[in-house]
């Protein structure tokens, strides 16, 4: 792969002149003399996606390079594999901006590929987007966009069995997902993907400890053995449904024949439309229970950071990490990406905005200010990225359905995810 020398401020300057001619002039005119940028600074900024998130980023740039703030010009480019591509890169080849996932972060850190200023770092940064992004104390990257699992529900069908989503326990949860369950008609008490969030979520609403302090697993402690035994219990008596592809736990949620499902909040828009398509019920998203209430709940997301270059960071890489968390800019990137916004403005901005309609979306945003505020959350610890981890915790799901014991089934998998840590 060729990897461009990063720009110095004569480049800028040059290519500056000529991205503003190719936005002035038609296809085949005359070009035209345009102004120089008034600073002349390009900021280039590596990503790695290939999905929506591409299109959103793209969709960004051209919205920064419209108001062109302090007179920058941002230049957006995908390249495969960054983990393994960045460290190999010289300084002066190095872009200014990467985005990064939050396993990666910890990487680029022991590298010192990273250089997080702390005038870059708002003081409204939400706390689990902190958290995502802070390795060894120290904030490495600022949160792009988060998300997180809930339970959707069909609020119809929960009335009819006495179910009250926003405060029910683990009891009941129990109790209300067999009450639900109709075998003859084909209809369960909940579903659940057959994935490793859907899990650690379950996990830390349940209380479980997912990382010690000495860095290792220790879910399979008492709590999360309690949880485990709960949902093994729904599954071997058929009132819990899990599935390989998200798209049928929609189809069949959608169609009323489940009365709860654990999903990304990513997918909401989706679910939100199947149930919209069908028109039989009212759709409801909430935390998922707890011991004692409503239970923690498991956050993730995106990040960026700035990295460090040959020459000190320039303050035009800071401008743009400003302009990407402001809230018009965070609104633009969740509605093409369905992120959760970062910062507490921008909760309060989004919220402001919403339709009268728009009930899901609302009850998100609150449901993040409302975590934030009370410290009812975690975050998906770096470690359970590895394939080998993610591998045992959809495991444990596909175990939970068979004669295995709950804490059997879990102590498999933190042996599997632990296997993975060790040197």
């Amino acid at each position: 792969m060729n990897i461009r020398p990063k720009f110095n401020r004569n480049d800028a300057r040059i290519l500056g002149c000529w991205l503003l001619l190719g936005l002035l002039s038609g296809c085949g005119a005359p070009l035209m003399p345009g102004p120089t940028p008034a600073s002349g600074e390009i900021v280039v900024l590596w990503h790695g996606f290939t999905d929506a998130r591409q299109e959103a980023l793209l969709a960004l740039g051209d919205r920064f390079n419209a108001e062109r703030p302090a007179g920058i010009t941002l230049v957006i480019e995908y390249h495969a594999d960054l983990p393994a591509l960045l460290p190999t890169t010289s300084p002066d080849q190095r872009p200014d901006l990467v985005i990064a996932m939050p396993n990666e972060v910890p990487g680029y850190a022991a590298q010192g590929l990273t250089a997080l200023a702390p005038a870059d770092i708002p003081a409204d940064l939400l706390p689990m987007g902190r958290a995502l992004f802070t390795v060894k104390g120290t904030l490495q990257a600022l949160p792009l966009g988060l998300a997180t699992y809930v339970l959707y529900t069909n609020d119809n069908w929960l009335r009819d069995i006495g179910y009250t989503p926003a405060t029910a326990v683990l009891e009941d949860l129990r109790l209300s997902t067999c009450r639900a369950t109709d075998l003859a008609s084909g209809q369960v008490g909940l579903g659940l993907p057959s994935q490793p969030g859907v899990l650690l979520a379950l996990l830390a609403a349940g209380e479980a400890s997912l990382i010690g302090e000495d860095g290792y697993y220790h879910f399979d402690d008492p709590a999360g053995t309690r949880l485990s035994a709960i949902i093994k219990e729904g599954m071997r008596a058929a009132c819990i449904r899990t599935f390989a592809l998200p798209a049928e736990g929609v189809t069949q949620f959608s169609d009323s024949a489940m009365a709860m499902l654990i999903e990304s909040s990513l997918n909401r828009r989706e679910i939100e439309a199947a149930v919209a398509a069908k028109s039989n019920f009212t759709l409801g998203v909430t935390r998922l229970p707890g011991p004692t209430g409503p239970g923690a709940m498991l956050w993730y997301g995106v990040g960026i950071f700035a990295t460090q270059t040959a020459e000190p960071q320039h303050p035009a890489a800071g401008v743009v990490l400003d302009w990407l968390l402001q809230a018009e800019a965070q609104a633009l990137w969740t509605a093409k990406t369905q992120y959760l916004p970062v910062r507490a403005g921008g909760i309060a901005a989004q919220l402001a905005a919403l339709p009268a309609e728009a009930n899901i979306e609302r009850a998100l945003l609150e449901l993040t200010r409302e975590v934030a505020a009370n410290g009812a959350w975690t975050v998906w610890p770096p470690q359970a990225y590895g394939a080998t981890c993610r591998a045992a915790l959809v495991q444990v799901l596909t175990a939970l359905n068979t004669e295995l014991p709950a804490h059997e089934a879990l102590q498999e998998a933190v042996a599997g995810c632990n296997r993975e840590l060790t040197p």
